[in-house]
């Protein structure tokens, strides 16, 4: 059945004419200036379609003739506008859902990470979010050419980051830098990594400028790739040539002894800001025309409060669209007062955890001790921890020759 314009605008009837003789209505309707369209002839009856506007006429007419009228169907706008009336947030409802479909289409839902093996997925992560690229971000608040060098800036073991965005999802691809060992091929020296007296030395090769006991500090050399020779070379006849230096990749073990110091405190009293529990929440549709509380239109007033506020706007031609929430949860001060025992134990657990952190890899570690250093009359416990290690401190560091020298 074909539906014209016109008719679906101004809107449509399928009606049925019974009675004796039903096809005499189509030369009454016509008389009457009623266009009658999809006209279907059955036993006793008479069917047709009818614009609305002609439906008092075809009722006039069945009076008249003593004709049974039956409306079977109606169409058009005018009848899904009344259907629309009477159910009045089926549009709405339906063009919230249809724009909040495409709002949250715009913004990345999920985040995944691969390639990586050295760099762990949460450092990623993190580094992707200082540059605006997180789980819930707009697409429209970042650029992936500025997430991609940012990353690659801040984490300096990467050779590669590339950055698809496929519907709500976002997918980071890294490649990892291969770098270099250590080991040092050419002439170099051994140096001291760090501070330390030394408690142990073996020469495999290269020339020892240091001697078991003596301290040394981060930088010295310990063993020279720089070999002098102790005696000169005899030439034939009464002359002497004297020997050149050579250089000679330096191996050989240092062990040292190595100190190390953290220091940790914890006040007596303390005051702790906390959650009473106490919340309420917010929630406005905000539309170019008009804001709608959904919740709280009213908040509390705490004297402490902590907020937290988000906002899902999307841009239309009219204006922005979109809701807002705001949490708001009262916080209170807490007095907390601590034993000197509880104190000093919070303090040692600092102070040891200080010294961990500046640790290295130690072979053995040969002492230990712990120093309150408060005075009694201060409101603050102040420990020091204190580390003796024996651990080796030698490093390759090339010699750095001169080719157009000599």
């Amino acid at each position: 059945m074909k539906i014209r314009w016109a008719d679906y605008f101004g809107g449509f009837l399928v009606v049925v004419f019974r009675g004796r003789y039903p096809e005499r209505i189509i030369n009454l309707a016509l008389s009457r200036g009623i266009f009658l369209q999809d006209v279907k002839k059955g036993d006793g009856e008479i069917s047709f379609r009818v614009r609305a506007s002609s439906f008092k006429a075809l009722e006039s007419l069945a009076e008249e003739h003593n004709y049974q009228l039956e409306v079977v169907d109606k169409g058009g706008l005018p009848f899904y506008r009344q259907l629309l009336l009477r159910r009045g947030m089926l549009l709405p409802g339906a063009l919230i859902f249809i724009l909040a479909l495409y709002f949250l289409s715009s913004f990345v839902w999920f985040l995944e990470v691969s390639g990586n093996r050295q760099v762990s997925t949460g450092q990623i992560l993190k580094c992707a979010a200082r540059h605006g690229l997180y789980e819930g971000a707009h697409k429209r608040n970042f650029s992936k050419n500025s997430v991609e060098e940012g990353i690659i800036r801040d984490l300096g073991v990467l050779s590669y980051v590339g950055i698809e965005v496929s519907g709500v999802k976002a997918r980071i691809e890294v490649v990892e830098k291969v770098l270099p060992g250590d080991e040092v091929t050419g002439p170099c020296h051994l140096v001291a990594v760090r501070d330390g007296m030394v408690d142990s030395l073996l020469v495999l090769e290269g020339q020892a400028l240091v001697a078991e006991g003596a301290t040394v500090s981060q930088g010295d050399i310990l063993i020279s790739g720089i070999v002098f020779p102790l005696q000169v070379e005899e030439v034939s006849g009464e002359e002497t040539v004297p020997s050149h230096p050579r250089l000679v990749r330096a191996r050989g073990h240092i062990k040292a002894r190595v100190w190390y110091e953290g220091y940790g405190e914890w006040p007596l009293f303390q005051d702790k800001v906390v959650l009473t529990g106490k919340e309420a929440e917010r929630i406005v549709i905000q539309t170019p025309w008009k804001h709608f509380y959904l919740r709280g239109k009213e908040l509390p007033r705490f004297k402490q409060a902590e907020r937290q506020a988000s906002d899902y706007l999307w841009s239309t031609p009219w204006g922005k669209i979109g809701w807002q929430t705001q949490v708001i949860r009262e916080k209170k001060v807490v007095k907390t007062s601590y034993s000197e025992e509880e104190a000093l134990e919070q303090a040692q657990s600092r102070a040891l955890g200080s010294l961990q952190k500046k640790m290295h890899q130690a072979e053995k570690i040969l002492d230990t001790r712990l120093e309150l250093v408060s005075s009694p009359t201060e409101p603050m416990i102040r420990v020091k921890a204190y580390c003796e290690t024996l651990e080796e401190i030698g490093q390759a560091q090339p010699i750095n020759v001169d080719k157009n020298a000599g």
